[in-house]
């Protein structure tokens, strides 16, 4: 009688454990899978974002953006690099840098610096009119042509207006947004 009431209970219990190891295996496996699907959604979700100031919308992700964010990031970089006053221009470049890959920063510190004393000693204030914009999809540069005009306030200089291109790159790496390249340019390229 003894006997087999062991057997029975331990019938129950190796049932049990066998319930309990299924219901593991079974968590285990929807785990593994739940996380695939997790890492692919998040590796290939696109966010449709609409800018307040710009005219369109665009797509972007971790990794890449369209060609719209492009765009919109040119004209803000030239924005915040060409159109200034001596009040505005050191927190302007200070956004800039956030954005320049760090090989590059110390250089282009030196010459905005100079660039800035420039401005405040005469008091210039510049505006950067953007009127050709072309992006080329084979290296990722766009080709940026416009009018860049800039007065003193006090008179101080007489300052012609000036057509200038520029060329700028626009990289995601690890989810940052990266400048490796901004610089002017003489010849357009061809279409």
């Amino acid at each position: 009688m003894k006997i087999s009431v062991l057997k029975e209970r331990d019938k129950i219990y190796t049932t049990i454990f066998l319930i309990l190891v299924g219901l593991l295996g079974v968590s285990i496996a929807t785990n593994l899978v739940l996380g695939g699907y997790l890492v692919k959604t998040h590796n290939e979700e696109r966010t449709i974002t609409v800018p307040m100031v710009f005219d369109h919308p665009f797509e972007s992700n971790s990794y890449t953006g369209d060609i719209r964010l492009n765009n919109m990031m040119v004209r803000s970089l030239l924005n915040l690099r060409f159109n200034v006053t001596p009040e505005s221009i050191d927190s302007q470049q200070q956004e800039i840098l956030r954005f320049t890959d760090p090989k590059y920063r110390s250089e282009l510190k030196r010459s905005l610096m100079r660039e800035a004393n420039y401005i405040k000693t005469n008091d210039i204030s510049s505006n950067y009119t953007i009127e050709n914009m072309k992006y080329d999809p084979a290296t990722g540069n766009t080709y940026v042509s416009g009018t860049l005009s800039a007065s003193t306030s006090a008179g101080k200089l007489d300052i012609p207006d000036n057509e200038k291109s520029y060329v700028v790159k626009i990289q995601y790496i690890n989810g940052q947004l990266n400048v490796p390249l901004f610089s002017p340019y003489k010849d357009q390229p061809k279409s």
